[in-house]
């Protein structure tokens, strides 16, 4: 377990993922080449499957790398690479014990299906939703999913997410005019104007300059203009915005509130919007008590059971799947660091474990 966890995303990873799979009698296969890395596993039941989907690698937005940091490379000479998410190596490697137990014990026991993936630059939810739709197409059902998005708090599964916010992310473009910063009246500068427009856009969704209440949160997560000289005001700007909504926002209308703001700025400008998730919510059902007793088993207490924002992949995946549940190891704010001890990634594998012993004779 320490292995996976201590990988980096990449070929060998993958490779490594496959092979633990294959260890617990599972026929593994790239579901597409063309998006990234998305290993896929199925153990050929006709039986609804529960699906465990699991991320190994940086979302990759339309504009990863612009304006992002990044950490040296070992033996790079100074090149860089994006940063890894060790707490997502460690959840899947958590998993991927679980799994492999129970397998060798019960090979018969549970329908299951596993979806390991690094993002291509369409982003996770795209990939989610294009992997669910090629399941359907193959005839693979799937009525429960477990997201292994690292979480928790104190230690390992101490929280339990059953509900999402709505989110929308998107690239806004925004078009000036070049010129040379001796003749600034001869040129109309995008950063000066997507300046306002963030100020506009923090305004808008906070709730902060109408009486209408909050949305929620915007984040400008990427912005890329200039032309590599310092004396030229460049003609264009692009930046990645991400919305995280309230509970009870609707994404689209939040979306249709930030283009009018955008109208209202007379500027011209292009809004592509990638990614909008509804918000979503996993009631009382099988997948909900199969974890929250087996943590109990585990631990002597019972989980939080709560509503987290943004977590773009269980909301993806609750598009499609009615019961969705996510839970996971202890992650720094960052994502960059893990919080949790081996032996705590020792006992999230045991709670998987509980849960895969309980959905084998769950209705």
């Amino acid at each position: 377990m320490r292995l996976a966890a201590g990988r980096a995303p990449g070929p060998e990873y993958e490779s490594f993922v496959g092979a633990c799979l294959r260890g617990a009698g599972l026929r593994t296969e790239r579901l597409f080449p063309d998006a990234g890395r998305a290993l896929w596993t199925h153990d050929g039941s006709d039986r609804p499957a529960l699906l465990f989907v699991a991320h190994c690698g940086p979302e990759g937005g339309p504009l990863a790398g612009a304006g992002r940091p990044a950490s040296p490379a070992a033996g790079s000479g100074g090149a860089h690479r994006p940063p890894t998410r060790p707490a997502h190596h460690a959840t899947t490697a958590a998993w991927l014990a679980a799994l492999t137990r129970f397998r060798r014990r019960r090979p018969n026991g549970l329908a299951v299906a596993v979806l390991v993936m690094e993002p291509f630059k369409g982003g996770r939810a795209s990939l989610v939703a294009r992997a669910l739709n090629e399941l359907t197409r193959r005839g693979v059902r799937v009525d429960r999913a477990l997201v292994g998005e690292p979480m928790s708090r104190a230690r390992a599964a101490d929280v339990v997410c059953n509900a999402g916010s709505g989110r929308a992310s998107g690239v806004l473009t925004v078009k000036g005019t070049q010129g040379h910063v001796a003749y600034p009246d001869r040129a109309d500068n995008p950063i000066h104007r997507f300046c306002r427009i963030a100020a506009a856009l923090e305004s808008t969704i906070s709730g902060a300059g109408d009486g209408d209440g909050a949305l929620g949160s915007v984040a400008i997560t990427a912005v890329r203009a200039g032309t590599g000289a310092t004396n030229v005001i460049p003609g264009e700007l692009r930046a990645e915005l991400d919305l995280c909504l309230a509970p009870e926002a609707a994404p689209r209308d939040a979306c249709r509130r930030i283009e009018a703001v955008l109208a209202g700025h007379g500027s011209e400008h292009d809004l592509r919007w990638d990614t909008v998730l509804d918000p979503f919510l996993t009631g009382s059902g099988a997948l909900l008590k199969a974890v929250v007793e087996a943590i109990e088993e585990e631990d002597r207490v019972r989980p939080r059971v709560e509503h987290a924002r943004a977590r773009t992949v269980s909301s993806g995946v609750a598009a499609s799947i009615s019961q969705v549940l996510a839970v996971g190891a202890v992650a720094s704010a960052a994502d960059t660091d893990i919080a949790a001890s081996a032996a705590d990634l020792e006992r999230l594998s045991r709670i998987y474990e509980g849960v895969l012993e309980r959905l084998r004779s769950a209705p």
